[in-house]
């Protein structure tokens, strides 16, 4: 769970089934970069995954004298999803490489003629 903090800048979305508003990411453009994309988000609340076109997003400052609130962001956990995802993907591909990459061959060594 993250907080919200007073003065920043956030990007939301509504959830298409539930209608709750959540953020999606930080936006640190403080609301001046155009957004140009498609995001593929679950809701914290529902789960339903829903696509969202940057021109459906809201921009949102945090009043800077509010406390600081608590959220789920939907966007946080997909990406945390997606990175572990792609760790353990990466771990079982490299692996059966890194141990053929550190055992010798062995038909390459040549017996050393000086020795006997």
């Amino acid at each position: 769970m993250r907080t919200l903090v007073p003065g920043e800048w956030y990007i939301l979305f509504t959830c298409s089934e539930c209608k709750t508003r959540q953020v999606l990411f930080p936006d640190l453009s403080q609301g001046h970069a155009t957004l140009r994309a498609t995001y593929k988000v679950a809701c914290a609340k529902c789960a339903y995954r829903g696509v969202y076109e940057s021109e459906t997003l809201e921009r949102y400052q945090h009043p800077p004298d509010a406390d600081p609130l608590p959220f789920m962001s939907g966007g946080f956990l997909a990406v945390l999803g997606l990175l572990a995802w792609f760790s353990w993907l990466r771990i079982r591909i490299a692996f059966p490489f890194r141990l053929l990459l550190s055992k010798p061959n062995t038909s390459e060594i040549i017996p050393n003629q000086h020795q006997r």
